[in-house]
C-alpha cells in the first residue's frame, strides 16, 4: 500500500464530508479498508538506520580494542574478554525482546549487534584454544547460528547479513580455496543455508509484498542466486568460449522477470518490483548484445551438450507454470520479454543449420524491435509515460547502435537524430495533454 496515499487519503476525508461529497459512513468505511497510515515513517526510518549502524561501529570498536591488547593477555582472559561482549550483547537482546518487541530500531539494532559479536566469538575462541579449521568452516558455522536471528528478533537485516554471509561462503568454495576433494558437499551446506532463510522471505511477502523489507530481500537473494549460477558454471564474463553461460542467464533472468509479474503484479514503483525490473532489464541487456553478436563468443558448431538441453526442459516447465499461474491471478499473459530464452535456443539451431551467425543477430534485431514497438503501444493504451518512454528508447537505441556499426554520413546520422529526439519530445507533449484533457 503506497503510504503516501493513504496519508493524503486521511487528509482530504474530512474536507470531502464536509463539502457534501462523501457521507461520514463511507468516510469510516474507506479508512478502515486502507487502514491508519504510519505516522512518522522517515524519522523512524531514519532513527532505525543510525541505531543499526551504531550496533555495527560499536561492534567492529569491541574488536578493534580486543586486537590491540592480544599478545598481552592469557587464554582464559582472551576467551572471557571474547566471550563477555556476547553475552551483554544477548542480554540486551533479551530485553529488546521482553520490553521493547514493538520497536523495528531496538529489534534490528540488537540483532545486529549480536550477528557480528557472534562472528568475532568463534574466531577468538577457535584462535585462542588451537582449534583450526578454515574460512568455509567458519562461515558455514557463524551463519548457520546468526540464522535464527532474524526469525526471533524479525530481523530483515540479520537476514540480509546471512545472504552475504553465504554468498561469501560460495565464492570461497566454488573458487577453490581451502577445497579439498568433491566439491558438491559444500555445495549442499549452501543449500540448507539458502533455504533456512526462505520461511522469512515468504513471511515478510506475505506481510507486504511491497515493503521495503521485501524489496530487499527480494534484491538479496537474486544476488545470491546470480552469483551462485556463476560459481556453478564456473565460466569467465566474456572468455566463455561457449553458449552456456549465456544460455544459463538467459533463462534465471527470464525466472526473475516471472516470479516478478507473479509476486509484485500491482507494485505502484519500479522499486517495489524488483525481480520484474532486474529479470526485464537483464533480458533486454542481453538481447541487445546478442542482436549486435558483442561481446559474448557464442559457439554454434561443437557438439551439443545434454545438460543444456535438459536445463532448457526443466525451465520451459517452470515458465510455463509461472505463465499459467499469472494467468489465472491476472487473466493476463507475461511480456514476450519471457520467450527470449526460446529465441536464445531457436537462433543456437538456426546458426547450426545455416552455419553462420547471422541467424541469432537477425531474429534478435527483430525481437528487441519487436519489444520496444509492443511496450510503446501497452503503454499508449494505458497513458503510461514510463512505458511509452522505454519502448521509444529501445526503438532509437537499436537504430542508433546500427548507425555507429554502418557506414552512413554524417548528414543522415544528424537528421535521423534529430527526427529520433523530435519523436520523444512530440510523444511526450501529445500525452501530456491528453493526461491533463482527461
Amino acid at each position: 500500500m503506497n503510504v503516501k496515499f493513504v496519508r493524503w487519503l486521511h487528509a482530504e476525508l474530512p474536507l470531502l464530508v464536509k463539502q457534501g461529497v462523501l457521507s461520514q459512513a463511507a468516510a469510516d468505511r474507506l479508512k478502515e479498508h486502507y487502514g491508519v497510515p504510519e505516522k512518522g515513517g522517515r524519522a523512524v526510518l531514519a532513527i532505525t538506520l543510525l541505531s543499526i549502524t551504531g550496533s555495527l561501529l560499536i561492534g567492529a570498536g569491541i574488536m578493534i580494542l580486543i586486537a590491540h591488547n592480544w599478545d598481552g593477555m592469557s587464554h582464559f582472559s582472551r576467551a572471557m574478554l571474547g566471550l563477555s561482549p556476547l553475552a551483554a550483547a544477548q542480554c540486551l537482546g533479551g530485553y529488546a525482546l521482553y520490553k521493547k518487541k514493538a520497536s523495528r530500531k531496538w529489534t534490528e539494532s540488537t540483532a545486529v549487534l549480536i550477528l557480528m559479536l557472534s562472528g568475532s566469538s568463534i574466531a577468538i575462541v577457535g584462535q585462542t584454544y588451537n582449534l583450526g579449521g578454515t574460512t568455509w568452516q567458519f562461515l558455514v558455522t557463524w551463519m548457520a547460528l546468526s540464522v535464527p536471528l532474524a526469525y526471533i528478533f524479525r530481523s530483515t537485516l540479520a537476514s540480509l547479513l546471512c545472504l552475504a554471509g553465504t554468498c561469501g561462503y560460495f565464492i570461497v568454495v566454488t573458487r577453490g580455496y581451502e577445497i579439498i576433494g568433491d566439491r558438491w558437499p559444500y555445495i549442499v551446506y549452501f543449500a540448507l543455508l539458502f533455504a533456512a532463510g526462505i520461511p522469512y522471505f515468504i513471511m515478510k511477502l506475505r506481510e507486504n509484498r511491497y515493503s521495503v523489507d521485501a524489496v530487499l530481500l527480494s534484491i538479496g537473494y537474486m544476488a545470491l542466486i546470480t552469483v551462485a549460477l556463476e560459481g556453478l558454471l564456473g565460466y569467465d564474463f566474456l572468455n566463455a568460449d561457449n553458449s552456456t553461460w549465456v544460455f544459463a542467464f538467459a533463462m534465471l533472468f527470464t525466472l526473475f522477470y516471472l516470479a516478478g509479474k507473479l509476486i509484485a503484479p500491482e507494485a505502484p514503483t519500479m522499486w517495489q518490483r524488483p525481480m520484474q525490473t532486474a529479470g526485464g532489464f537483464a533480458v533486454m541487456s542481453i538481447s541487445y548484445l546478442l542482436a549486435l553478436n558483442e561481446p559474448f563468443h557464442i559457439r554454434w558448431d561443437g557438439s551439443l551438450e545434454y545438460a543444456s538441453v535438459a536445463a532448457f526442459v526443466v525451465f520451459c516447465a517452470i515458465a510455463a507454470g509461472l505463465a499459467l499461474l499469472i494467468y489465472r491471478a491476472r487473466s493476463e499473459f507475461p511480456s514476450p520479454i519471457a520467450l527470449m530464452p526460446v529465441l536464445f535456443a531457436a537462433g543456437y539451431f538456426l546458426n547450426r543449420g545455416i552455419k553462420s551467425d547471422m541467424g541469432m543477430i537477425v531474429l534478435f534485431n527483430i525481437f528487441v524491435f519487436a519489444a520496444g514497438v509492443a511496450v510503446f503501444l501497452m503503454g499508449a493504451r494505458s497513458m503510461n509515460m514510463q512505458r511509452i518512454n522505454a519502448g521509444m528508447f529501445l526503438v532509437a537505441l537499436m537504430i542508433v547502435s546500427h548507425f555507429f556499426t554502418t557506414e552512413i554520413g554524417f548528414l543522415a546520422k544528424g537528421l535521423v537524430f534529430v527526427f529520433l529526439g523530435s519523436a520523444f519530445v512530440a510523444t511526450n507533449i501529445i500525452l501530456i495533454r491528453k493526461k491533463r484533457a482527461s
